[in-house]
């Protein structure tokens, strides 16, 4: 083989005589010229032939070492070349004996012409043996490659039923509160992981040297296999959440699989049967990502029962169920790829005003960040999938304007004991009561102080945007966990809103998230002006404080929900042992502090100016 040839470039004529020189050489010399290259960049050696061979035509040598030239364009640049010098060497020879002996036999002329006609079909020959044997080489090489990495690969498919039982027994671990046995495991399958990822490195490290040897789309079984590994080392990335290494893995697939046949393993459409309680919903779809394939707005899907083998990309949707006599039911899904998926949503005969209905459903709940991140700085459990059951929630946080319509109907001595209130490192939140029956709002930052009574707007220096706001409809805050839950109470009991209750964090993640795990309600990322954080009024000190609910429509979560990130953190309770919890992030704090995901846990009695709460509901 051509040293060319052995670094993986393509077959040449020049190539095929470096083979045929070879040949030569044995068949005068006796034995196999060599050392065989062990590195393909470095010139073979090869005893000259008339060294090997003393007392050969000289000529003749020469031509075999320039078929043996390391470099091709050193040698005859084709095989109608090659068969000219070695006809001249042989007219040569036979003047010369001409000329020396005495005067031979003279040939009949239909073997002299026979001889001639004979040198190109020996010559092709030689070169399709030539050909024969690089293809021969080549399915060698390719099958030795494949060989050498199906022992990796099988390790590989071992270790994904390990690391998949280890995941789902961490997070059936972290679901219920046994987090120092749930990390344990989850570092168990991460380790594994690493290992995977490492052996279906080098297999692909084989796969792409023998690609290299044997030549690009040469050998179907070997282009094959390795656009199958790539396709599973992408499914890991997917799963070990690694957006850069699938990337770049998705264009290497490309390069392997021109034809797309295996990466539209990737796109595979799913097919969605969908039903609703009752019948008859008009079921409009909406991507929240862009999509191949799909438009970005919302279109008609159909009318429930939809069974007709409709079919959708994968990616992140939301389906509005809509019929003339219920309100819409927004439905987010996050869909894989092929295979089917089935629901059945329940539309409700009635929902409150200010509240949104959440059906039962799946999502993506905790944190996707690189473990250093997740541990440490966010301090909560791996990203994993959940699922709740329906309730309600308000679309608002509750207001100054409820909590004083509360205040007013409990007795005099628990109305000062609920009365908002709170300091902290930011300065102090609270209402102030006036004799008149009235309240005063104050807000008081760094030397700063905003007084306001009922009926006078809040005006806000250092502010362009929203510097005068009507306080009343801003989110309460300075509220304890324990006020939170006699708000709650008070509402269900007095038939204002029945099983009103706080929301839990599952539940509130849920309605802030949709199906797809985002870190803040409407995507990836938060601009300045999505909400109310430390950068939305420039970070100037006068500027910072509250916002009227509702003022970010451009952070409303899948579900519709109103000002989940920043503005206020949020009274929650904790799915498992019901103690205080909170989410959200504040006016006075970043943007990562307002990812979703971001939870800390509180103590019943705590009043601080950033949290405040929402409303959740059981539904019957």
């Amino acid at each position: 083989m051509a040293p060319e040839v052995w670094r993986g470039e393509p077959a040449t004529a020049r190539s095929d005589l470096f083979s045929l020189g070879v040949l030569l050489h044995e068949l005068c010399g006796g034995l196999t010229p060599g050392p065989l290259a062990d590195a393909p960049l470095e010139p073979r050696t090869f005893t000259p032939l008339d060294r090997v061979v003393p007392g050969i035509d000289p000529a003749f040598a020469s031509v075999v070492m320039r078929c043996l030239a390391h470099e091709p364009s050193e040698r005859f640049d084709s095989a109608e070349a090659l068969r000219e010098a070695l006809e001249s060497i042989a007219a040569r020879r036979s003047a010369t004996l001409g000329h020396a002996a005495a005067p031979a036999r003279v040939r009949p002329r239909w073997l002299r012409v026979t001889r001639v006609v004979a040198l190109p079909f020996l010559a092709a020959a030689l070169l399709l043996g030539g050909n024969w044997y690089g293809e021969r080489s080549r399915r060698l090489d390719a099958e030795q490659a494949l060989a050498s990495v199906a022992p990796l690969l099988d390790e590989g498919r071992v270790l994904e039923s390990r690391i998949e039982a280890l995941r789902a027994e961490a997070f059936t671990a972290f679901d219920s509160d046994r987090v120092p046995i749930a990390e344990d495991t989850w570092s168990q399958a991460l380790a594994l992981g690493v290992k995977q990822a490492r052996r279906y490195e080098e297999a692909t490290a084989i796969l792409d040297t023998a690609r290299m040897r044997v030549g690009a789309g040469r050998s179907d079984p070997l282009e094959q296999r390795l656009a199958d590994l790539l396709l599973q080392r992408i499914l890991v990335a997917e799963r070990d959440r690694k957006p850069e290494a699938r990337a770049a893995l998705l264009q290497r697939l490309d390069e392997v699989d021109p034809s797309g046949v295996t990466s539209h393993k990737l796109t595979a459409p799913v097919r969605v049967d969908l039903d609703s309680d009752p019948p008859g919903a008009v079921v409009q779809v909406e991507s929240l990502e862009p999509i191949t394939g799909e438009p970005p707005g919302p279109w008609t899907f159909g009318t429930t029962p939809i069974t007709s083998g409709l079919t959708l990309s994968p990616g992140s949707y939301r389906l509005t169920f809509t019929r003339p006599d219920r309100p819409p039911v927004r439905y987010p899904v996050l869909l894989g790829r092929g295979g089917v998926f089935q629901a059945r949503v329940v539309l409700p005969k009635h929902v409150p005003d200010g509240y949104v209905y959440v059906p039962p459903g799946r999502f993506l709940y905790g944190s996707g960040d690189d473990e250093s991140i997740r541990r440490t700085v966010v301090r909560t459990r791996p990203l994993h999938p959940l699922t709740t059951g329906a309730f309600l929630i308000a679309r608002h946080e509750v207001t100054y304007a409820d909590w004083l319509t509360w205040l007013r109907a409990l007795p005099t001595a628990e109305r000062a004991a609920r009365r908002p209130r709170g300091t902290n490192y930011f300065g102090t939140i609270e209402l102030l009561p006036n004799p008149d029956d009235t309240w005063t709002f104050h807000l008081e930052h760094e030397g700063v102080a905003y007084h306001a009574r009922e009926g006078e707007p809040l005006r806000y220096q250092d502010r362009q945007l929203r510097a005068e706001q009507d306080w009343r409809r801003f989110p309460v805050s300075g509220i304890s966990w324990e006020d939170a839950r006699a708000y709650v109470a008070w509402l269900d009991a007095t038939g204002r809103l029945p099983r009103a209750r706080l929301c839990t964090e599952r539940e509130w993640e849920r309605a802030a998230r949709g199906a797809d795990g985002r870190d803040y309600p409407h995507g990836p990322t938060l601009a300045p002006d999505d909400a109310n954080f430390d950068a939305t009024y420039g970070r100037k000190p006068r500027a910072f404080g509250p916002d009227a609910v509702g003022s970010h429509p451009r952070s409303d979560s899948p579900f519709g929900v109103a000002d989940q990130s920043g503005n206020v953190w949020e009274w929650l309770v904790t799915d498992t042992a019901g103690t205080p919890a909170y989410g959200g992030g504040s006016f006075y704090q970043d943007a990562l502090t307002a990812r979703v995901l971001n939870h800390g846990d509180g103590e019943p009695r705590t009043r601080f100016p950033f949290i405040g709460m929402r409303v959740c509901a059981s539904v019957p």
